[in-house]
């Protein structure tokens, strides 16, 4: 009787938690019989025909059982053991059976993402959980055949291959664990060993995989399923073993964490409710931890608003009281739970003063590790950039320094970097100072904003000059295009040159370089003619378009999507036109509406043009000397019309970023001010026809079916968890 591994490696990838897992000393003994194996129903099968476990033949086989009955594991178990906790864990292991023979000392320790999430290590090979499954499947395959009599198999055996795939995140690790622990109990039942059927360890891995799944309300409702399917068997004869316990309770709550709703919020407060209560009469194993309050405290950090806030910061209240009653190390507040709480206040919302709380929140883990010096109270990194999230996302009060405060953060926490010795734990990277950057490009009120933009850029710089090594430091082109942001959105003299000249310095790096991390893209390009748009004089609407030209041959020559003009670049130039002042700007204006138009209807890869762009262009002629005519804006009319039909009976929206709810809005925002616009220049006119023609066409369903279009797409938005 032969097992066909290779088909049960397939059928019963696993995940679980990565809790280490004490050693059993029971191993289970193969019958001598084919029931288990004639009985032993199939459960999912990766190439999708059919599922489970597949046997070659089902011949009776002998039992074997371990050489020293009643005592410890043997040398080969326990060698076993250690090189399976090691494939597990992303270690080599030379030397062993299966997947693991011919791999290098630690060859699995450099690992990253591959294809959606698969974790697999630097060379391309298969993952730890992977080599740790191969590993434990072709010796279950040796011991069912006979072939292996010294190695004995339990349920930590099984239960460390479901924490290596927990740890992978693989999309098929929920299924995948819950099709392992079905194995063991299919192991148990027909073998009548109890030291293969699962315990708590096996159903909190299971219960892990599926809150680590990030299928919020499914998974949640998964991991419910196990919860109460252990406790159902923990109350049967000798089920003990599957007793929940904290870890049960911590992985359930995460998993409703992961729902990001109130819903799992509450459910996850009511289980941490439930476990305290559980404390008083349930032993060590039934006591709350750090982790507990933890999970709770994040399920809330997901809801985000003020309230949702308000619950956050209640629970770490509750976690300090009871620290402070019991004096339980367990229980004690951490820098972790602390920044649950500040991240819930940094994400209360626009002008609700959670930044301030935030930062308040801050103040007192910094005074706390001041008075007691206890480290884990201190604050770090994570602490600083949720407060400075808090201030650059708008989650101030109304007194608009939200700039001012995120820059003296960053300051502050520089120092602190630096008295600590260089401690990483407390250093400022890329993301932080980008932070920064887009807060200064966003505060139109702060004072040469877009210079103290440029200088974070160059101190980064200079930064990683000094450790070129480090990378988390390195500017890169969202750094690049949050500093252009900030001088398209300043009234300083010069600032459209000193953004195109910023553009330059890009493209001349990239070219001497080939480093991504300074190639210009759309974003690029569309800030810098947005720059110029904003700056108006004479010359602007020229420069704009010289930027467009150049864009459009990028992208005909290259064929790169990140550098395609799209409605945002058209509309800027249009924009920078109208502002011009320039004689012929309205001419200029509608070649370029005509250009966009020509470039989507020949199929070149542009967008159709929406509102927003033909409100621009009757802008640009009414501000041309020649002044806006009733046929010319007529005839936009009716063609931004047809575009917005076009673009409403299509999924496609058209070009100036009208994709979404908030796109539809502000499309027909501007249609709306374009009827506006025309009636208020043709006012004065004698054409009445002319008017009344343009009168009947806003009456039209055009603009009602937009209306709709954009109300429906918000509704979807709102019923998203």
């Amino acid at each position: 009787m032969r097992v066909n591994s290779a088909a049960l490696s397939a059928l019963l990838v696993v995940a679980a938690a990565a809790a280490s897992l004490p050693i059993s000393t029971t191993a289970f003994v193969v019958p001598s019989s084919t029931s288990f194996l004639a009985s032993h129903r199939p459960f999912h099968r990766s190439d999708g025909g059919g599922s489970g476990l597949c046997v070659a033949s089902a011949e009776p086989d002998t039992s074997y059982s371990s050489s020293s009955s009643g005592g410890g594991p043997n040398a080969e178990t326990l060698a076993f053991t250690k090189r399976l906790a090691k494939l597990s864990r992303g270690g080599g292991g030379g030397g062993g059976g299966g997947g693991g023979r011919g791999r290098g000392r630690g060859g699995d320790r450099r690992i990253k993402r591959y294809n959606g999430g698969s974790i697999k290590n630097a060379a391309g090979n298969k993952s730890p959980a992977e080599l740790a499954q191969d590993e434990l499947l072709s010796t279950l395959d040796r011991v069912l055949s006979g072939d292996e009599k010294s190695i004995h198999l339990d349920a930590v055996s099984f239960t460390a291959v479901i924490s290596s795939w927990a740890r992978s995140r693989s999309p098929r690790a929920p299924e995948n664990a819950e099709s392992l622990l079905r194995t063991m109990e299919k192991l148990a039942n027909e073998t009548g060993d109890d030291g293969v059927r699962p315990n708590a360890y096996t159903y909190n891995g299971v219960i892990n995989a599926f809150a680590r799944s990030g299928r919020g309300d499914d998974g949640a409702a998964d991991a419910e399923r196990l919860f109460a399917e252990m406790r159902d068997r923990s109350m049967e004869p000798g089920g003990k073993r599957a007793t929940p316990d904290a870890v049960t309770y911590n992985s359930l709550m995460n998993a409703h964490a992961s729902r990001r709703n109130r819903e799992g919020a509450e459910r996850a407060e009511e289980l941490l409710d439930e476990l305290c209560r559980s404390s008083s009469s349930g032993g060590s194993k039934l006591k709350p931890d750090a982790v507990s309050f933890g999970s709770a405290i994040k399920a809330w950090t997901g809801v985000r608003g003020r309230k949702a806030a308000e619950r956050a910061e209640s629970l770490l209240t509750r976690m300090e009281d009871r620290y402070a009653r019991t004096g339980d190390d367990r229980v004690k507040p951490n820098a972790i739970a602390f920044n649950s709480v500040v991240n819930a206040w940094a994400k209360s919302g626009k002008r609700t003063g959670g930044a301030e709380r935030a930062e308040a929140i801050l103040e007192r883990m910094q005074s706390m590790y001041e008075d007691t010096g206890d480290e884990d109270v201190r604050p770090d990194a994570f602490t600083y950039s949720h407060v400075i999230a808090g201030y650059t996302s708008g989650g101030g009060d109304d007194s608009g320094d939200g700039a001012e405060r995120a820059e003296e953060l960053l300051r502050r926490m520089e120092d602190a970097h630096a008295a600590s010795g260089g401690d990483d734990a407390l250093k400022p990277n890329a993301v932080v100072y980008n932070s920064v950057i887009h807060a200064l490009a966003a505060s139109s009120s702060s004072p040469a904003a877009a210079e103290r933009a440029e200088s974070l850029l160059y101190r980064m710089k200079d930064l990683h000059r000094q450790n070129p090594d480090d990378d988390s430091i390195k500017p890169d082109v969202v750094t690049y295009n949050s500093v252009l942001d900030a001088y398209a959105k300043s009234d300083t003299y010069g600032a459209a040159e000193r953004a195109e000249e910023m553009l330059r310095k890009m493209e001349d790096s990239y070219v001497e370089t080939g480093d991504d991390d300074v190639r210009p893209n759309a974003v690029t390009f569309n800030t810098v003619i947005h720059a110029w748009a904003n700056a108006g004089g004479p010359g602007a609407g020229m420069r704009a378009e010289a930027l467009l030209e150049q864009m459009e041959e990028l992208y005909d020559e290259t064929g790169e999507e990140e550098l395609k003009p799209d409605g945002v670049t058209y509309s800027s130039v249009v924009d920078a036109h109208a502002k011009s002042g320039r004689r012929g700007c309205g001419e200029r204006a509608e070649e370029i509406l005509e250009r966009m138009e020509e470039r989507y209807m020949e199929g070149e890869g542009g967008d159709r043009p929406n509102a927003i762009v033909y409100s621009a262009v009757l802008n640009a002629w009414a501000n041309s000397e020649t002044g806006l005519s009733p046929p010319r804006a007529e005839n936009l009319l009716r063609r931004m019309t047809e575009a917005i039909s076009s673009s409403s009976s299509s999924s496609t929206g058209g070009g100036g970023g009208s994709n979404g709810a908030e796109g539809k809005r502000a499309e027909l925002a501007a249609a709306n001010n374009a009827f506006d616009f025309v009636a208020r220049e043709l006012d004065l006119t004698s054409d009445e026809e002319t008017v009344s023609r343009i009168e009947q066409m806003r009456q039209g369903n055009i603009l009602r079916s937009l209306e709709q279009g954009g109300q429906q797409q918000q509704q979807q938005q709102q019923r998203r968890p």
